[in-house]
Parts: structure tokens; C-alpha cells; sequence
């Protein structure tokens, strides 16, 4: 379970966002918080930094590159629908690589995301697939597996 709270921030051709996230997670993985920012250019095409500091289990910083698009659909009036892709490359500084398996830093992975989302007012959900691989080789991940596909179900409300 992931709790965000998180602010944006519209700046005519780029966007910023800061926020924290809470893990809530089972098994082997500890919960934990992050404060994470991101800064978005909306250039020919899509460019976003994204930065994770976790400040509960290992004070470390997780940073992200990626790119992405919107894709709009048609709904029923009223609503609004939309699916979404993103791709990331991410990288680990020594102390967040300690969720690796590692202690060393390096390139942590590379993964994309797709997400179909429908909202109505100010609530949404939006249900989303993923893959991510491990990149940098003495990584690891908890279950034991160097590429992995998940996928859940995302709630918001906009204030």
C-alpha cells in the first residue's frame, strides 16, 4: 500500500511536484516514508527528473529519468478518461541501494508503466501495469527476481 500526498505545480513548458509517500509493505521489504520532487519539461518530447529521499530505513536517494504521454480518450459526459504510458531509467546512491541487496550506488533500474484512468469531479481511479529491471548487476530484488511485472488499482482525490 502506497499513501502520497503531494502538491503541483503548473510553470508554463514544465510542472513541479513535491510530496511524501508512505510504504506499507508485507513481507521482507520494511515500511517506510519519502519525501520525493519532480520537475517536468514538456519539450518535443516529455522530460521528467524525479528524486526520493527516504528518511525512516535507509536515509538513502533513489533519482529517476523518463519520459511519457497522455493519451486521451472519449467518455461519457461528465467524466473524464484518459491511459497514460511512462518509461524511467532510475539510479541508487550507496545508502538506498541497501533495498538492492547492494551498498554500492549505481544505475537501479529500467522500467515502464501503463495507466488507463477514469475520474469523475475530483476522484479518480486508475488502474496501471508495470515492468522494471534490475540494471546494474549487484543489485537484487526481494524476491529474488532481476525483472519484475506488477500492477494495482490507484484512488486520488484533488483538493
Amino acid at each position: 500500500l502506497q499513501l502520497f500526498l503531494r502538491h503541483n505545480v503548473a510553470l508554463g513548458l514544465a510542472s513541479a511536484t513535491v510530496g511524501a509517500v508512505r510504504y506499507q509493505r508485507e513481507g521482507s521489504m520494511p515500511d517506510t516514508t519519502e519525501l520525493y520532487g519532480s520537475v517536468s519539461l514538456t519539450v518535443p518530447m516529455p522530460l521528467t527528473f524525479s528524486v526520493w529521499k527516504d528518511i525512516d530505513q535507509v536515509d538513502g536517494l533513489y533519482a529517476r529519468i523518463g519520459t511519457g504521454a497522455k493519451i486521451p480518450m472519449i467518455g461519457v459526459p461528465g467524466t473524464k478518461m484518459d491511459a497514460s504510458w511512462r518509461a524511467w531509467l532510475g539510479y541508487s546512491d550507496d545508502a538506498h541501494s541497501a533495498y538492492y541487496g547492494s551498498s554500492s550506488s549505481g544505475i537501479a533500474d529500467l522500467g515502464g508503466r501503463f495507466t488507463a484512468g477514469f475520474g469523475i469531479g475530483k476522484a479518480w481511479v486508475a488502474p496501471w501495469l508495470q515492468y522494471s529491471t534490475l540494471v546494474d548487476t549487484d543489485f537484487s530484488s526481494a524476491n529474488g527476481h532481476r525483472s519484475n511485472v506488477t500492477y494495482g488499482v490507484a484512488f486520488g482525490m484533488g483538493f
